[in-house]
């Protein structure tokens, strides 16, 4: 997969360079960050607090067993991965049941009605998009300005509900 080839790349570098990748799917967008070992400082009451970070790389952040996801996890998640193997492999609902399996989650939890609307979805939807980028604008300039809590390590946007949910896959779910 080109995406974990380039997330790849940029963690070889002796440079910290920071990996974005966004993508919006009919209302719905996703964007994964991964700043790799991040310092930044917050307010805290009348003092700033120096924080750091680890972000996993999207191969790690996407490795986790699905049984280990709280069901409370944002379906867009799922959804995502079933159709990234989709497109490699083709057969959607085929697709779904094995991933489904293979991480002992069941099939209901990933909406037939939501991977047709991700895939059938030709055009994006000009106002989630901007949403969707919007959030990302933000998180770069926190990114580069040092301040602030950054995303880790998903964002999630459905205009069909209007949420916008941030995930932290990874490190949440690990031991």
């Amino acid at each position: 997969m080109l995406l974990m080839s380039v997330n790849e790349q940029c963690r070889k570098l002796s440079k910290r360079v920071a990996f974005y990748t966004i993508d919006c799917r009919d209302s719905c967008g996703e964007i994964f960050f991964d700043l790799q070992d991040y310092k930044y400082t917050k307010k805290q009451l009348k003092e700033t607090v120096e924080c750091e970070q680890h972000f996993p790389s999207f191969q790690e952040a996407i490795s986790v067993p699905w049984k280990l996801i709280p069901r409370r996890t944002a379906k867009l998640y799922f959804a995502m991965r079933v159709i990234e193997v989709f497109e490699e492999n083709e057969g959607l609902l085929e697709t779904k049941k094995k991933l489904c399996e293979a991480n002992s989650v069941s099939e209901s939890h990933i909406p037939d009605t939501l991977l047709e609307r991700l895939i059938s979805g030709t055009i994006e939807f000009p106002p989630a998009c901007a949403i969707v980028g919007g959030i990302l604008a933000q998180e770069v300039i926190k990114a580069v300005s040092g301040k602030g809590d950054p995303v880790k390590n998903f964002f999630y946007y459905d205009a069909q509900d209007g949420k916008g949910v941030m995930e932290d896959i990874f490190n949440s779910f690990t031991c």
